[in-house]
């Protein structure tokens, strides 16, 4: 609620230090003072000014705070030329001296200011909106773009305040949007042709100790995979570029992906191809349709901050049928170094992206089942299964103990050869290890349970086993067996539990 304070009444000058209150007269009218402000050439008072609320030349019919003589010392203020107008004093109010009508209008000035509160807060806000607008502006005139493509951003964004609601916030929406794109920016490959020779060779062995890490085997796929990054370091520019894995599922190829993501120090992003039937997934939606967004590969770019992260685009030969000759015309366009440069976003409109520095992985089971023109485009590893006995090693070294580490049990695990072995007997058909790791879970999830309620006293098919070294203090290790496998791993022919839901 404001209140009345000593109130300056005068002409208004530059330089001046205004409090709200203050009455000034200048040659557009009278105006009252509603911010705390030092005046300059910016905040003269005119009805557009924030500072400053224009006074209707009525407000001083009657005397206001007005003692005896003090109208003619406040006329002084304002020149001969107003003493026909009664203005405010300086000094402070004597109440007993205030006649009826004065009150009334002390009233209604108390009103103006308090609509002229509410009106500062409003603007407030606005203000707030146009500053965003404005710093808005700022990011779109940075973007590293051609000259035509940054002038139709701009008189996007210059428009937006004559539309309508709807239309501002579509506008302002897709304007954000564009300078969330990372339009020439790249990250950095760790080391080019011009590297010194040890910087290359650590690189490589750096590449192959992160492989070695995440992945049992597939040596010659690993030694494949070394010698594409090392023709993609001597000949950037050059085609061919598009790296693909064919596999039967559960070999470990988004495994293998991922590590090398790791090793380069890219973002790793994923785009699964299986089932997919509609094409403006991948290139969006026109701005015009309402809830519109641009498609996963402009999604993608905006989030990686890079416009060349690694896309793993998965399943490639599982995708519907009945788009298959659209999806295929926008893989084509995705994966050939003559056309990514200029990919069109459906949502972007005008804004093209340029796609050729981007480091395209694909994935597939089945090579017969991908389109020629597509796989024209790219080197194709093949990833062979694990052997029976690396499927052990497998388990034994990179699943079990990573299955463990994520449950964090309290007790140490021991599963041996044979009951691992065991275990694999229940997925002879999986080619893979991703049926295995499933059953391996099974088992671990079913073995903490026990251990957190049994205590000591453990289920059938469980022992327990001191363990005690040098360097740390006596555990308790649980041995697993065959039979506790097999009440937790139902087989398919013998698992007749489903009857029960008709009983």
């Amino acid at each position: 609620m404001y209140t009345f304070k000593e109130m300056y009444t005068g002409y208004w000058t530059p330089g001046s230090t205004y409090n709200r209150g203050d009455i000034v007269y200048c040659t557009s009218g009278y105006y009252v003072c509603v911010l705390n402000h030092v005046s300059d050439n910016l905040t003269f008072p005119n009805p557009e000014d924030i500072h400053w609320i224009a006074l209707s030349p009525d407000i001083f019919t009657n005397p206001i705070f007005c003692t005896s003589g003090s109208l003619i010392e406040s006329s002084r203020h304002f020149g001969p030329s107003l003493t026909r107008e009664p203005v405010l004093t300086q000094s402070e109010p004597i109440l007993t001296t205030i006649p009826l009508t004065a009150s009334k209008q002390k009233s209604k000035l108390k009103r103006k200011l308090e609509d002229i509160e509410s009106q500062i807060d409003s603007h407030k806000k606005r203000s707030r909106v146009e500053a965003d607008v404005s710093d808005l502006r700022d990011q779109l005139l940075l973007l590293k773009l051609d000259i035509p493509t940054k002038a139709y951003i701009l008189e996007k964004h210059d428009n937006a305040k004559k539309a309508g609601n709807s239309d501002y916030s579509k506008t302002i929406t897709w304007l954000k949007t564009v300078a969330k794109l990372p339009f020439n920016k790249h990250k950095r490959f760790p080391v080019t042709a011009e590297s010194d020779p040890n910087e290359l060779t650590e690189f490589f062995d750096d590449v192959k100790a992160k492989l070695d890490k995440h992945i049992l085997g597939l040596e010659p796929v690993k030694q494949e995979i070394l010698q594409f990054l090392a023709r993609k370091i001597t000949n950037p520019n050059g085609k061919g570029h598009v790296l693909a894995l064919c596999g039967q599922k559960g070999v470990g190829k988004t495994k293998i992906i991922r590590s090398l993501a790791e090793a380069l120090q890219l973002p790793f992003y994923q785009i699964n191809f299986g089932g997919l039937n509609d094409v403006n997934v991948l290139t969006g939606h026109s701005e015009t349709y309402v809830g519109s967004k641009p498609g996963k590969i402009a999604d993608i770019l905006c989030h990686a901050g890079y416009m060349n992260p690694i896309m793993y685009l998965d399943e490639i030969d599982k995708m519907s049928e009945s788009k298959s000759q659209e999806l295929n015309g926008i893989l084509t366009h995705l994966l050939d170094e003559e056309q990514n440069d200029k990919f069109q976003d459906n949502y972007l409109g005008n804004v093209t992206l340029n796609l050729s520095k981007v480091f395209f992985v694909i994935a597939f089971n089945d090579i017969t089942k991908v389109d020629e023109i597509v796989s024209d485009r790219m080197t194709t590893i093949y990833v062979s299964p694990p052997s029976f006995d690396e499927k052990l090693q497998i388990a034994k070294t990179k699943v079990i103990p990573e299955i463990v580490s994520s449950v964090n049990m309290q007790r140490n695990v021991c599963i041996p050869d044979d009951v691992i072995r065991h275990v694999m007997s229940y997925t002879l058909d999986d080619p893979g290890v991703r049926q295995l790791k499933k059953n391996i879970e099974k088992v671990i999830y079913k073995l903490n349970y026990d251990t957190l309620v049994c205590g000591n006293n453990l289920p059938n098919g469980l022992t327990l086993e001191q363990t005690s070294s040098r360097r740390s203090r006596t555990k308790t290790t649980v041995i697993v067996s065959q039979d506790y496998v097999d009440r937790v791993i139902s087989k398919k022919e013998t698992d007749t539990s489903y009857l029960s839901m008709y009983t």
